[in-house]
Parts: structure tokens; sequence; C-alpha cells
């Protein structure tokens, strides 16, 4: 008889704790959603600024802007080529 009376006592008390257990799991799992989705907002965005920094780093190194930069800089293209020999080393002379 005192088995089932405490039993009986302990069942709601070991219900109601389940229940707020529940309710700190859901609260705790509702952030995490809110984090995982500032997260995602936050990869698209630097995603974004990256495709639009590769642009611009392209856009800067084609050899048409490298050539305006140089003209500006004072550069001129040359008009003869000169053609060093190889080095006289161990394994380049001849026998």
């Amino acid at each position: 008889m005192k088995l089932i009376r405490l039993i009986s006592t302990l069942l709601p008390a070991a219900g109601l704790v389940l229940i707020l257990l529940q309710l700190v799991v859901s609260n705790q799992l509702a952030g995490a959603g809110k984090n995982t989705l500032s997260l995602d907002k936050t990869i698209i965005l630097l995603q974004s600024q990256n495709e639009l920094l590769r642009q611009q780093v392209a856009a800067q190194t084609s050899l048409i802007a490298i050539e305006v930069k140089a003209k500006e800089l004072g550069f001129a293209t040359s008009l003869s080529t000169i053609a060093l020999p190889p080095p006289d080393v161990a394994y380049n002379r001849p026998q």
C-alpha cells in the first residue's frame, strides 16, 4: 500500500520535471535555430563580398589594366630583345 502511495506521489512530480525539462530543451533549440539562421546570413554576405573582391582583383590584374598603369608610371615598350647565353656551370659545360 505504501509503495502505491509513494508511486502515486512521485509520478506527478516526475511528470512535472519532465515537462519543465522539455521546455528548457525546446527553448535552447529555438535559440540555436536563430543562431544558425544568423550564421547562414553572414556566410551568404561574406560569399558575395568575396566574389566582388575576386572581380576587383581580376580587373586590377588584367593585362590591359597593367599596361595602362605601366604607361602612367612612365614605362615604355621595348623595341629590342636581349637574350643572355646560358651560364657556364658544371652541369652545362661542353666536354
